[in-house]
């Protein structure tokens, strides 16, 4: 009669009062953040029967370098606090259900809103619902006056009877391996240890892999069976795992390409902190199989890209994207960590200093191609510059990429679009323009526009788009009207100038700012010829 609780939520919306009410009936104005993880065992009454909940709470660093998900589980139980005065980050709500779905599989999820006391942002329950089926249910709870406890622990009450562990019935030998490991206090075991402990309660390899399994889900150790690089370790002190890879994560040591570590830079960062050699390739992997570093394929070692390390900062600052071919990926759920993916295998066309957290710009001898996520509308854009006649081909090369990692993830849908960069709002559907240019179809009307647009200039990039090529044309009128002004005052001044030499000095001036109009004057004819033909 035990189970795991996983209290998730952001940092900072108040999980460790929320666990501290519900256990202890108590507030703390003064409540600290939790650091690393905390496990409470707390007994728990259900009808006649007495369990143990086993509740998990994750400090600020881990939630925020995602190290919860290593100890994320089926058959756990998920009690998700969100802030009940949020109402500017929905879509943070979202990925936190779904990282439920997705680890924890069918496992219930019973949504606290809390500090009502504050006020109250109503969310769409009904869609919620239907989009994430395994939330059981809204709870608005505040921890400081104790609103909604009372209805949190019925609602735990209703859940707990219904979980699969509940309904299995331990034999004897698996409560013995159990508490053996439980009183061990060891960081860890290897398999070969376990499988000896199950060896002395005679139990066959089915009866070993299936408690495994629930000891993962319970939380007694984590491991990772289903990975034939990790399943030789089995995990009993959860800090033992976080406390490596988060000061790999987190250390401030500045190395020459951002994001990109050696094997031996990693052992550096671990090893003050007691960990053997031995163990790197482990925290390796373990990084790897949850997307916290990628295999970069190098000419002479083999190198690893940790995306948390990148600069969040955008480094597009010179990019024309007035004459730029655009594409746009749309998702229903845009996996965190795609672009990191990508920017793996391209990297050799990558340079370290076009790379950043939520883009990247790859090049090849013609073209280039600026590639940017944005997480809040779930997308991401392409704008693709260089020789025109061979851009459709380098995007084709690029998104040849996304589209082999889009198959990995079957559960999301992408959309391949188009934006209009007049009204970036107006996205057409890439494969419609694609088919409209095979049956001979020159242009298209869209709703919302006022002149048809060229086909091609869709799908090819356009020589520069109205928003932009108008803008150009403005400018390139005010210095062609401020360059004449200057010309007309140089020759007023060279009538009234009598002195030879001045008169010369003059006549360089003119000339030179001649020159300059007639140039001007020639980008302001193009600009606008320009104009005409789009």
């Amino acid at each position: 009669n035990e189970t795991k609780v996983m209290v998730l939520g952001n940092p900072g919306t108040g999980k460790t009062a929320v666990i501290r009410r519900m256990i202890e009936r108590t507030f703390d104005p003064a409540e600290k953040s939790t650091k690393g993880i905390n496990i409470q065992r707390w007994p728990f009454q259900v009808g006649h029967k007495r369990m143990q909940l086993n509740i998990w709470d994750f400090g600020r660093t881990e939630t925020e370098l995602n190290l919860h998900r290593f100890f994320m589980t089926p058959n756990t139980v998920y009690l998700l606090v969100w802030d009940a005065g949020e109402e500017n980050n929905r879509a943070e709500l979202q990925n936190w259900l779904k990282l439920i779905q997705f680890f924890g599989e069918r496992s219930p999820v019973i949504l606290l809103l809390n500090r009502v006391d504050r006020g109250v942002k109503e969310l769409n329950r009904q869609h919620l619902q239907r989009q994430f089926p395994q939330i059981q249910e809204f709870i608005n709870i505040s921890a400081s006056d104790g609103t909604g406890i009372h209805e949190l622990r019925d609602a735990l009450k209703k859940v707990l009877p219904q979980m699969p562990n509940m309904q299995t019935v331990w034999q004897p030998g698996w409560l013995n391996v159990k508490t053996r490991l439980e009183i061990s206090r060891k960081d860890f075991i290897e398999r070969m240890e376990f499988d000896q402990l199950c060896d002395r309660e005679g139990l066959d390899a089915f009866s070993r892999e299936t408690l495994l399994g629930w000891l993962n889900d319970l939380g007694v150790i984590t491991g990772f069976q289903d990975d034939m690089r990790l399943s030789h370790l089995l995990v009993q002190r959860p800090g033992w795992l976080t406390e490596a890879v988060g000061r790999v994560l987190s250390i401030k040591t500045p190395f020459p390409n951002p994001g990109i570590l050696k094997a031996k830079d990693i052992q550096q960062m671990i090893q003050p902190l007691g960990y053997s050699r031995s163990h790197l390739p482990f925290f390796i992997d373990l990084m790897k199989r949850f997307e916290l570093c990628f295999d970069v394929e190098d000419e002479t070692d083999r190198v690893y890209m940790v995306p948390h390390w990148l600069s969040d900062q955008s480094q597009n600052a010179t990019w024309d994207f007035a004459h730029s071919l655009i594409f746009q990926y749309r998702y229903n759920f845009l996996p965190k960590n795609l672009v990191a993916k990508v920017v793996a295998r391209l990297y050799p066309f990558i340079q370290p200093d076009t790379l950043w957290q939520n883009g990247f710009i790859v090049r090849d001898g013609n073209n280039a191609a600026l590639v940017e996520m944005n997480a809040y509308d779930n997308s991401i854009t392409f704008w693709v510059n260089g020789r025109r006649t061979t851009r459709r081909d380098f995007l084709s090369r690029v998104t040849a990429h996304f589209e082999y990692l889009h198959a990995l993830f079957p559960m999301i849908e992408v959309l391949a679009r188009v934006p209009l960069p007049d009204h970036p709002d107006i996205r057409l559907d890439y494969q419609h323009l694609l088919r409209m240019e095979e049956n001979g179809e020159t242009t298209i009307h869209p709703e919302g526009v006022d002149e048809p647009i060229r086909i091609d200039h869709l799908l090819n990039g356009f020589d520069g788009s109205r928003h932009f090529l108008r803008q150009r044309a403005g400018e390139l009128q005010q210095q062609f009207e401020d360059i004449t002004r200057r010309v007309e005052s140089f020759w007023l001044a060279y009538a009234k100038e009598r002195d030879a030499q001045k008169l010369a000095e003059i006549e360089t001036e003119i000339a030179g700012a001649e020159a300059n109009r007639d140039a001007i004057l020639g980008e302001l004819q193009e600009t606008e010829n320009e104009l005409l033909s789009i």
